[in-house]
């Protein structure tokens, strides 16, 4: 039993090894251990390792160093198929992050759920990012009294890139002086801090107005208004028939039920600048003009007008309906932007 027992202990620690060390050349000198042979006891290499408590009298046999065979050798005490190329057992030398590797798996595992957890909390976030963005924006516009820094046209300029960045930067670089002057600060230090964290609790406060006021409440407005859309009419007309029919409809509406209808400038304008992005450039015109004759005095009828003529290549009339918008309203600073792209004199 004694005999068993040591041969069972020499077979696990052989298979060990080979898992261990699966590319290590085995030495030629040295017999591998076959499986069902006695190993006689006098011809057991002696070790260090020693059991410390008897049992029945008998101590445990040291531990051997178990001899190395061939490749196809260890193969076989580690229960693979000797015929199989080495090197894909556990991945080709120099290799380990082959698809046979389970550290390959392991680490694409990994770098998933990382992936999917930062894209959460992307998301998460992503609400809180476009009302910062929205703030920033319409607050930077009404102390403006127009576009700073960007290209309302093609709406891409510094600015625009300025506040991507300044979203996350300017809240971290304030929370990291307010802990300093929380922490380390005397009076002066956090009296101050305080000062700054008022300034922009009400710069906070004026751009949220101003998206209230310029952005949210038309839309709420519109909403609850009961009226039928005229844009919505029309635009229905102009996929059926024409908009020349478009445009008599609404005469006739106007005439007949000017308070069943949302008859304002919004409207016609909204509508002009669907057809525009459709690609129904003279139907986006025709509408346009429709706008300028039912508010001649307002400028920004005008304004859509020349944006229409000027994507239709009639640099003349753009220029012309530009410089109507600006002599209507001065402070009109696209038409100014639009004027010097198309050169005019």
């Amino acid at each position: 039993m004694l005999e068993r027992w040591t041969e069972f202990r020499q077979r696990q620690r052989a298979a060990l090894r080979a898992s261990n060390h699966p590319h290590q050349a085995a030495p030629h000198h040295e017999q591998p251990v076959q499986e069902g042979a006695a190993l006689p006891e006098a011809a057991a290499p002696a070790t260090a390792e020693t059991d410390a408590a008897p049992l029945g009298g008998l101590t445990e046999p040291a531990a051997t160093q178990p001899a190395q065979g061939t490749a196809g050798d260890r193969a076989v005490a580690h229960g693979a198929d000797p015929e199989e190329p080495e090197d894909l057992k556990y991945g080709r030398i120099g290799k380990p992050m082959n698809r046979q590797s389970p550290f390959y798996i392991g680490f694409l595992g990994a770098l998933g759920a990382l992936i999917a957890i930062g894209l959460w909390h992307s998301i998460g976030r992503l609400t809180t990012t476009l009302t910062i963005l929205v703030i920033a924006l319409f607050l930077t516009l009404a102390l403006n009294h127009g576009p700073f820094g960007f290209d309302p046209g093609t709406f891409s300029g510094p600015f625009l890139t300025f506040i991507v960045f300044a979203q996350y930067l300017v809240p971290l670089t304030v929370l990291e002086f307010y802990l300093r002057a929380k922490e380390q600060g005397g009076t002066a230090a956090r009296l101050a801090m305080a000062g700054v964290l008022f300034v922009l609790t009400l710069g906070m406060g004026a751009g949220i107005s101003v998206v209230v006021m310029a952005d949210w409440a038309p839309k709420v407005k519109t909403a609850f208004d009961s009226r039928i859309s005229i844009a919505k009419t029309l635009s229905m007309t102009i996929a059926s028939s024409s908009v020349e029919q478009a445009v008599r409809q609404y005469h006739e509406l106007k005439v007949a039920q000017p308070a069943a209808y949302n008859l304002d400038e919004s409207e016609l304008d909204s509508l002009g600048y669907e057809l525009l992005h459709g690609g129904k450039v003279k139907e986006a015109i025709r509408i346009f003009q429709l706008n300028v004759e039912a508010y001649p005095q307002a400028s920004n009828p005008y304004d859509s007008l020349g944006e229409g003529y000027m994507n239709d290549g009639d640099k003349a009339q753009a220029i012309a309906n530009y410089r109507k918008s600006f002599e209507l309203n001065p402070k009109n600073r696209n038409a100014v932007t639009m004027l010097q792209k198309l050169n005019a004199p």
